[in-house]
């Protein structure tokens, strides 16, 4: 028994629509230029733990809370870049308010220039481990130094100790096994000061690398394949239904 036309056109509608929506749903659909699309990352979004976190990894949650407002998403320093991430009215952080000349009674004014923390000579004024750990528990963060908990400070050394590549991350962090960790033999801070850091007006452009930094831009080798599928149903709606629904409509 033959199929009524009406459903043999809507059948092969239905065809060709599945073929497309089954390519794409693979995850293989491309750019024009042959070139996988780049997913949107939240730059500002809480960092996701591994299955079995060790140390430094619960370190970069309490970096991303305590430091990376003014340190960078990716311990680059407070750039360009980085500032336009947050909403246009809080990108110019030196602004009268919060951070300017005249804070509000919670305020406090930030350097200008913030550092980087990850790169070839972030830390090389730290000797060791227990001096980067013990720097930073007097000193940060900025606006309430000395006021995180003991374990935080030691899990944020951890965090910058591996994301330098200083430590590998096995194992836990205490004054003796920090100290043997050696960031640099010339290292200035030794004996830590006192007295407020103060930091340059200038705002050099330090030469940051993250860590497993990936190539995002990679041709994917299945994405002919998708392409192909997904032409395949654009010619069979065009060469065949097109046409079927145009007899179609002259008979209704």
């Amino acid at each position: 028994m033959l199929l009524p036309k009406k459903k043999i056109f809507f059948i092969i509608i239905s065809l060709g629509i599945l073929l497309i929506w089954s390519a794409v749903s693979q995850g293989n659909f491309v750019r024009a230029d042959g070139l996988t699309p780049t997913p949107t990352i939240d730059r500002l979004a809480k960092p996701t733990l591994p299955a079995n976190p060790d140390m430094a990894d619960r370190g970069s949650q309490d970096y991303w809370l305590y430091c990376s407002p003014c340190h960078g998403d990716k311990a680059q320093g407070l750039t360009d870049d980085f500032r336009k991430q947050y909403p246009v009215e809080d990108q110019y952080c030196w602004n009268s308010g919060c951070h300017g000349k005249r804070p509000y009674p919670n305020g406090w004014t930030i350097p200008r220039y913030v550092p980087p923390l990850v790169g070839e000579t972030a830390l090389k004024r730290f000797a060791n481990g227990a001096v980067l750990e013990e720097y930073i528990q007097r000193k940060m963060p900025f606006q309430i130094p000395g006021q995180l908990k003991e374990a935080e400070y030691w899990r944020l050394t951890g965090f910058l100790l591996k994301q330098n590549g200083y430590w590998d991350g096995v194992g836990e962090l205490n004054e003796i096994t920090a100290a043997s960790i050696i960031i640099s033999e010339n290292g200035m801070l030794s004996l830590l000061p006192t007295s407020t850091i103060g930091y340059s007006t200038n705002t050099p452009q330090a030469q940051v690398t993250p860590l497993n930094q990936g190539n995002n831009s990679v041709v994917d080798p299945s994405s002919a394949n998708s392409t192909r599928v997904i032409a395949l149903g654009i010619l069979l709606l065009i060469a065949i239904a097109v046409p079927i629904g145009i007899k179609l409509a002259k008979n209704w």
